[in-house]
This record gives structure tokens, sequence and C-alpha cells, in this order.
């Protein structure tokens, strides 16, 4: 009786250590979304509520955007927890399930509001990013950055080709794009933009 009590201890045990084994390695592996981003050349700030870009970042402040950008990370189990796993990037849908589109013309009516900076990364060359299995080509990148309270929040990312809205293109009043959720912790970053535009 008394070894059959054992090997069910064992088992117990067993099963225990291997539950926090998972949990550990879950915690410790990071996911990074927002490394979609990486590879700019520069990138341009727009202060809360404000239509006007900031002067161009000096090298401290580019690192420290970097920096925080690295920091958006989140683990497995924290998304787990959340309730949002995984580090793939979505199309934004509207309430009957069809994606969020903005035209090319109106890519600069994206403003900063009275809680979220603006961004513009901008890209030397072009750059490519999957998106629920479609590749997008793009040179510029506007981003929404709100403080996410070190949780994990959807950020809306516009991807997008900078010739392609520019007047001197003729199909440019038919470029179109959609808007991307991109899953972060942004309080790091928040905070270092509030840091640069102060």
């Amino acid at each position: 009786m008394e070894k059959k009590v054992s090997k069910v201890m064992i088992g117990i045990v067993a099963v225990l250590a291997l539950i926090v084994i998972a949990i550990v390695v879950l915690a410790l592996v990071q996911q990074q979304p927002l490394n979609a981003l990486d590879g700019y050349s520069s990138v341009v700030v727009y202060d809360l509520n404000s239509t006007e870009r900031e002067p161009d970042l000096n090298a401290d402040n580019t690192a420290k955007i970097d920096k925080a950008l690295d920091s958006a990370s989140f683990s497995v189990m924290q998304g787990i927890l959340e309730g949002k796993p995984g580090a793939d990037l979505l199309f934004k849908k509207d309430a009957n399930g069809e994606r969020v589109e903005i035209e090319g013309a109106n890519i600069d009516s994206i403003k900063a509001t009275s809680s979220a900076y603006k961004l513009v990364f901008v890209y030397d060359e072009d750059k490519t990013v999957t998106v629920e299995g479609e590749q997008i080509t793009f040179d510029r990148a506007v981003v929404l950055v709100s403080d996410s309270v070190n949780q994990i929040i959807d950020v809306e990312v516009v991807f997008y080709d900078y010739d392609s809205v520019g007047t001197e293109n003729e199909d440019h009043e038919d470029y179109s794009v959609n808007t991307v959720l991109v899953r972060a912790r942004t309080t790091d970053l928040f905070n270092a933009i509030a840091e640069i535009v102060a």
C-alpha cells in the first residue's frame, strides 16, 4: 500500500515540477512584435494634441527611442494571462469584421491625440512585414503611442509607401492601406517620448 502511495506522490510531484518548469519558461520567453519597426533611419515625433513635428532627434533621443522599443516586449506568460497571446500582427477590423482601410490621401490626417503621441518612422529602403499571411511593403510607418500602464495593448500602426501617396504619383488617389494592430507594452516608450518633448 505504501509503495502505491509513494508512486502516486512521485507522479504528482513530477507533474507539478513540469508545470512549474513550463510556467518559468513561458515567463522567460519574450515576444517583440514592435521589432517590425526596426531598421528605421529616422523618426518624427509629434507631441500630444499637436500637429507640429518636434525638432529632429539627436543621437541621445534616438537611443532612448531604441531602448524603449526594446522594452515594449512581453513574456509569453503575460500574453496568456492577459488574453493576448502570440506576437502575430493583425489587421484592425471594424464592427462588421471588415479590415479598417485608410486612403493614402488621408494618412497625413492621422493626428496625435490628448493621450497618444504620434511617431512616424522613416526608412531609407523598402521593408516588408507579414500580416495575417500577407506581405506589406513600406518605407514609412505611422504609430500612435499611448501609455499601456505596463499591460499589453494593441498599438495601431499604418505601414505605407511614401511615393504612393505623393501627388506626383498618378495612382496616388487609388492607393490605400489597412491599419495594423501590433501588441506591445508601451509605458517605457510613452515615457521616453514625454521626456523628449518636455
